[in-house]
């Protein structure tokens, strides 16, 4: 059996970069998965983890970049 860490693990790790598709349609799907990533960050019983704390670069392209200018201010 490998030792492949679940992705909860993985985020949780260190650093990530993050690079969000574009498209209109797009724009609430990626705020939802930012918010899953966030909930993974979270540790049970410790103090919130802000998700910009664990991405080390983030990018995107047309509403992309508007969700990575938003991550990337700290929001």
């Amino acid at each position: 059996m490998s030792s492949t860490p679940t992705l909860r693990e993985w985020l949780r790790a260190g650093p990530f970069s993050l690079v969000l598709s574009q498209g209109f349609f797009v724009f609430p799907a990626l705020v939802g998965a930012l918010l899953a990533i966030e909930e993974c960050l979270q540790d049970d019983g410790a103090p919130p983890r802000p998700l910009r704390s664990a991405i080390h670069a983030v990018s995107g392209s047309s509403s992309g970049a508007l969700v990575a200018a938003f991550v990337a201010a700290g929001h």
